[in-house]
């Protein structure tokens, strides 16, 4: 019994042990920094530090920023969060989808709270927006044009009205979007409008070098050239000196980024994720 009872009390001992070290390992590397871990990419800023003041407004915030501001750096979170991202979206492929949504052949896209909703019709503006933003665009171009200058206002698609192929099957786009609204009320002002989805949609199919990123919202360089063509076409008939410069005239070259953190230069959709080298892209 008695060699029972000191097992089962070293047992408890370790544990009591282990729980305490767990306890007191976040401020341990508060203090000496040992948690070598490379800093999460989250594509925010982190909370700062709380105001100290002896108001009656700063001690009511105090709480709640100093909690916000703790959270962002409590010890070893670095490492913490990097193993969440490593199992969900590296082991599992699970991402956040409010952030990001996860499409087909590792295809991502800005996520619902952003844009999904609105390209599935699901937040249409308000008649009242729709001609806030239908005045105010075509009183700049007014202004513009009051001043001898050249106005053209330009739309560039979302990824998904580029690329709905890889979208997951869940998603089924609306015929009204607030793109589509908002052409509807630019219509009658006269203002002149450039819509490049269908010069991205034709260059996606003759181009042999991808015009959008897979884990960027952005185009990509190539992408990028086909919409500077398609303005400067437009413009052309307004100042006639404008030419765009030819395929031939351009050198393709290999970015390379930021050197040692050249994983921070593109992937700004996996980098919501805080996963940008577990999903790299040119």
């Amino acid at each position: 019994m008695r060699n029972g009872t000191t097992s089962t009390y070293r047992v408890q001992l370790t544990l009591v042990a282990i729980v305490f070290t767990l306890l007191w390992l976040p401020l341990a590397d508060n203090a000496l920094q040992l948690d070598r871990s490379r800093p999460s990419d989250e594509n925010r800023t982190l909370s700062p530090a709380p105001r100290v003041a002896l108001t009656e407004q700063a001690l009511k915030e105090f709480p709640r920023n100093f909690e916000a501001f703790y959270d962002d750096r409590f010890g070893f979170r670095n490492l913490l969060v990097r193993q969440f991202h490593t199992v969900n979206f590296g082991w599992l492929g699970i991402a956040d989808p409010e952030k990001v949504v996860k499409g087909k052949e590792g295809w991502l896209y800005l996520g619902r709270k952003v844009l999904i909703d609105e390209s599935r019709g699901l937040n249409p503006l308000s008649e009242s927006e729709v001609q806030a933003w239908a005045t105010k665009i075509d009183a700049i171009r007014q202004w513009q044009e009051g001043r001898g200058g050249t106005f053209l206002f330009v739309l560039v698609p979302d990824k998904q009205r580029v690329f709905p192929e890889f979208l997951p099957d869940w998603y089924v786009a609306s015929e009204t979007r607030r793109k589509e609204q908002l052409l509807d009320a630019l219509t009658p002002l006269k203002t002149p409008v450039l819509d490049l989805t269908e010069t991205l949609r034709e260059a996606k199919k003759a181009d042999g070098d991808p015009v959008w990123l897979k884990t960027d919202t952005h185009w990509s360089g190539v992408g990028a050239w086909h919409g500077y063509g398609a303005i400067l076409e437009r413009l052309q008939s307004a100042v006639p000196g404008l030419h765009p410069l030819e395929r031939s005239a351009l050198t393709r070259t290999a970015e390379p980024g930021l050197g040692a953190e050249a994983w921070r230069s593109t992937s700004d959709l996996a980098g919501l994720l805080g996963v940008r080298d577990l999903a790299p892209e040119p």
